[in-house]
């Protein structure tokens, strides 16, 4: 399959001309696609049921339209990914060009150890509000959201800019996104019934904490799938 490699800023993207899928990437090499938000999605959402490894990737909607998805996974380790900075950093180095950026990373259903496939953890909404401080930095006009994608739905984070503004104005949204997970540490009681074999009740609990980690400056919402 034809490729074309573009050189921006140091780093080495591959771009699949040919090519209209996402998947798991496990070489240091990155890859990018161009195809639509919802063709990704629904490409991502697929990968939840066959892959029990983490992945991410950034979607670019371009001021000409284009859109791209770029992998951007870094270090990863059992059950977790880490986003290669260097890659938003190309991304941002024509931030002129740019109209939206979301950053996407994939919950899979069997995750490779003990984990709630179903919600966002904390350290997901610690890194989206890095990436949202740094995207703002470079551009407060590019729209961004931070999406995790589970086997039933999609949660999208976002924030206001005044909520990025300083570290005290940062760790409130940590504070409540984070809240529901470090209460059940406390307390020993997880109040979401992920664990049901009824789809419906888990995307019924999914919308439900959703709405329990926004507050002042984040709004959490959770798109069904599947």
């Amino acid at each position: 399959m034809k490729q074309q490699y573009l050189a921006l800023t140091g780093l080495l993207l591959a771009t699949k001309a040919n090519a209209i899928e996402l998947y798991i990437n496990h070489n240091l090499e990155h890859y990018s696609v161009e195809l639509s938000r919802e063709q990704g999605e629904v490409q991502i959402n697929d990968l939840c049921f066959t892959t029990d490894s983490e992945e991410s990737w950034i979607f670019v909607k371009y001021t000409d339209e284009r859109e791209i998805w770029y992998e951007d996974g870094g270090e990863a380790g059992r059950g977790y990914v880490m986003p290669d900075k260097n890659v938003l950093e190309t991304i941002l180095a024509k931030q002129k060009e740019v109209a939206e950026i979301s950053h996407y990373h994939i919950h899979p259903a069997k995750p490779s150890v003990m984990a709630t496939p179903h919600h966002p953890s904390i350290d997901d909404s610690y890194y989206a509000i890095q990436i949202a401080t740094n995207v703002l930095e470079a551009s407060p006009d590019i729209v961004f959201d931070d999406r995790v994608v589970t086997p039933y739905g999609i949660y999208v984070q976002s924030f206001a800019d005044e909520g990025l503004a300083t570290h005290e104005t940062r760790t409130k949204i940590r504070n409540i996104v984070s809240e529901p997970v470090i209460k059940a540490v406390e307390t020993g009681n997880f109040p979401f019934d992920f664990k049901s074999d009824d789809v419906s009740v888990i995307r019924s609990e999914a919308h439900r904490y959703a709405a329990v980690i926004s507050g002042e400056n984040v709004t959490v919402t959770f798109i069904e799938m599947n």
